[in-house]
């Protein structure tokens, strides 16, 4: 087994107890305020209403993120497992960096060798020696539910019962994705098979977004996008808890010290320790403008804390003397839902701070422009020194847009080395599903 190291052993962890039996209000609140008074500078969250189903004025934890953005502090937190529904996004405020969970370069797999030697290979972890003959196969079905411990042994699928029994060529057919149906053809005499222990494999097709995280957009503020970045969330080591059942059943009083687990609530903690080494590095960099640099690296879209403010107003009908619409916000993305039948015409006026040297970044536009038309003005940034910010506006128009129709391309500021990209996304909401799949900005 590789050693596990700390990665930043300076590092200096504050740990919060919310839940118990259950998980209050009150208690989130409390522990956001001890969080501000401690002085953290990044808080990791990786909790969530189901399906972001809370306004911002009763969502504790939009509340209490309210609260450390205003202290300067950056709140990381999981998008939710409720995925692929359309609109089951949790934790939505534009003020929070929000994680949803991706599959990672290798795969967990179990070999199964029967006796022609075919192999069939499935997903899961057997961490045991294999087996150094094949067992007997036992189908359940056709045998008693008493078991003794003699009959168990070295049987694949244990039950009590012996006697003659023909071999099998089997199979499984998904009936969906958590039932499969075993099919048996062609009897022979004595089945058997050999377990193998489980072996690591390449993953080709990483990263992708996992089907359990929720997606966006927000049923609340359908004109940000959500989630904000993907980190690693499948079949992740993780530290476990020593009074907690490793599989999960009551009856299991084993103790680990790690396990394999998957969600979004494994993906948040990679993104709090890449915001954690970006602040260590620049202390005096705003909660926004870390958020920026890990969404679009180089150039940082930075959000001030009067634009959440306004936003807050304008999406609560508050008695504000100023408001803001979600897609004014100098977000890292931009979105807009449009209404089916009408032209598309919007702007988004965006701002960025150049943290790097001097240099002059071109703008493009990448991916489908065939359905809209993009113009950037200006379409030239020159940065003559470090910290300048500079103003442009995105106009986007198209002619009129069906029912469950989504149109997107990137914005992609380039100065020869660096590319800062930020996704444009015009959308009609009726009966769309899984449209933000593709959308959300991947950190690897």
């Amino acid at each position: 087994m590789e050693l596990l190291e700390e990665e930043f052993p300076s590092a200096r962890l504050v740990v919060y107890k919310v839940c118990e039996q259950g998980c209050y209000d009150i208690d989130v609140l409390s522990a956001f305020d001890h969080a501000i008074a401690d002085g953290v500078d990044i808080i990791s969250l990786s909790m969530g209403y189901p399906d972001g189903s809370l306004e911002l004025t009763s969502d504790p934890f939009a509340i209490g993120s309210f609260h450390a953005i205003e202290k300067g502090i950056l709140t990381v937190n999981a998008a939710g497992n409720t995925g692929p529904d359309f609109s089951s996004i949790q934790n939505y405020a534009p003020w929070i960096l929000t994680v949803a969970a991706s599959d990672i370069d290798r795969k967990f797999v179990d070999k199964l060798l029967l006796k022609n030697d075919a192999t069939l290979v499935g997903h899961g972890i057997n961490a045991f020696p294999s087996s150094d003959e094949a067992l007997p196969l036992v189908y359940g079905k056709e045998v008693t539910n008493n078991c003794t411990e003699k009959l168990r042994q070295g049987t694949v699928f244990p039950h009590a019962w012996r006697g003659a029994w023909s071999t099998i060529k089997l199979f499984f057919v998904m009936m969906n994705p958590t039932r499969m149906k075993l099919i048996y053809l062609e009897p022979l005499v004595d089945p058997r098979i050999q377990i193998l222990k489980s072996e690591i494999v390449d993953n080709p097709d990483a990263p992708f977004v996992a089907s359990f995280s929720s997606r966006g957009p927000s049923t609340y503020m359908y004109d940000i996008i959500k989630p904000d970045v993907t980190a690693p969330g499948v079949e992740i080591l993780a530290a476990y808890s020593p009074i907690a059942s490793p599989s999960g059943l009551p009856s299991d009083k084993n103790s680990v010290k790690f396990n394999i687990l998957s969600g979004t609530s494994m993906a948040c903690p990679h993104v709090t320790a890449a915001a954690a080494f970006i602040k260590s590095f620049h202390p005096d960099w705003s909660p926004s403008a870390i958020k920026s640099a890990l969404m679009t690296t180089g150039l940082v879209y930075e959000t001030s804390f009067q634009e959440y403010l306004k936003t807050w107003c304008n999406l609560t009908n508050a008695n504000c003397t100023a408001k803001l619409s979600p897609k004014e916000i100098n977000y890292p993305s931009m979105a807009v839902r449009v209404e089916v039948g009408v032209a598309v015409s919007e702007s988004f006026p965006r701002t960025l701070t150049n943290v790097g040297a001097s240099s002059t970044y071109v703008v493009s536009i990448e991916g489908d422009t065939s359905k809209l038309r993009f113009k950037v003005d200006p379409n030239t940034l020159q940065f003559t020194k470090r910290n300048l910010k500079m103003n442009f506006v995105v106009t986007v128009k198209g002619s009129k847009m069906k029912h469950s129709t989504i149109n997107s391309a990137s914005l992609v500021w380039s100065d020869g080395v660096h590319r800062v990209r930020s996704p444009i996304v015009v959308y009609t909401m009726e009966k769309m599903r899984h449209i933000f799949l593709d959308l959300t900005s991947y950190l690897c």
